[in-house]
């Protein structure tokens, strides 16, 4: 089913279907002209759905309720200097959901407040001196507008996120880093499967791959492989559990994205990626 939505350009279509419990589901999908989802909003057969603003009334998506949103407090991860992010509060009128950094500090003027494409999302930050107001910025729209297109969220994907960007937030890269932090939103649901072709495959090609791998680089990512050799139930996250003993996450979501992009590795029902956000 499609209708067309207002002068933003975009489109509805509703995805109606079982899932493994048999219960009912609906995804109702927002695309643009070039057929990317742009957002999306999950409706179960057993919830119930109020009316939407009337500047978006031709949208069938839920609205915070009178109660206010739930809090939920972002875990930070071990050893956490707050070296790049003083105070996170992320609201999530979707899931009616308000996840919060506990404040180490903050600091005048350092302050930044963004909202999703939809406004469903809005993220509130304040970084220290260390970080470039204008690319912080950027990041955290970034993750707005994802949260919002985001099926799943787990509460675990926070902590990881806030290790995430303690490093991200100092570099000058955005596209491939981007890409890696949609694989990690998705991380709690998405399954990566690799079989013995794939491997074999990455033992005679994994030179080839973009940015020249060392031979550490190979070992890492052969263990990876390995990992998800035929894998039919870990996700993402269940993965980087086993290997985050000796691998920090950017450098297991790079070889990830690597791997993906390179055809070693496959994601079993991601949200919606295809092949083209891994050129």
């Amino acid at each position: 089913m499609e209708i067309n939505v207002d002068s933003r350009g975009l489109s509805e279509f509703v995805d109606i279907h079982k899932c493994k419990d048999d219960k009912l589901t609906a995804l109702i999908l927002f695309v643009d002209a070039q057929y990317a989802v742009r957002s999306q909003v999950p409706i179960s057969s057993d919830e119930a759905a109020t009316s939407a603003p009337d500047d978006i009334a031709t949208i069938p998506v839920p609205v915070p309720r009178k109660s206010g949103l739930a809090k939920i407090n972002i875990n930070p991860p071990k050893d956490f200097k707050a070296s790049a992010i003083n105070e996170l509060i992320i609201k999530d009128r979707l899931r009616q959901l308000e996840y919060s950094l506990k404040p180490k500090k903050t600091e005048e003027k350092r302050d930044i407040n963004v909202d999703s494409q939809f406004c469903f999302v809005h993220i509130h930050a304040n970084v220290s001196k260390k970080t470039e107001l204008g690319k912080a910025k950027r990041w955290f729209k970034e993750i707005a507008n994802l949260l919002e297109q985001t099926v799943h969220i787990n509460d675990e994907v926070f902590t990881l996120l806030l290790e995430y960007l303690e490093e991200k937030l100092r570099k000058d890269s955005f596209i491939q880093e981007f890409k890696e932090l949609m694989i990690l939103l998705n991380g709690p649901v998405t399954v990566p499967i690799s079989n013995k072709k794939s491997v074999k495959d990455f033992n005679n090609r994994w030179r080839s791959i973009e940015g020249k791998l060392t031979q550490g680089d190979y070992n890492e990512y052969h263990k990876i492989l390995l990992s998800c050799l035929d894998n039919k139930n870990k996700t993402l996250l269940d993965i980087f559990s086993l290997m985050k003993g000796h691998l920090k996450l950017s450098y297991f979501l790079s070889a990830v994205y690597n791997l993906i992009g390179n055809a070693f590795m496959k994601i079993e029902k991601p949200q919606f990626f295809a092949p083209s956000d891994f050129e």
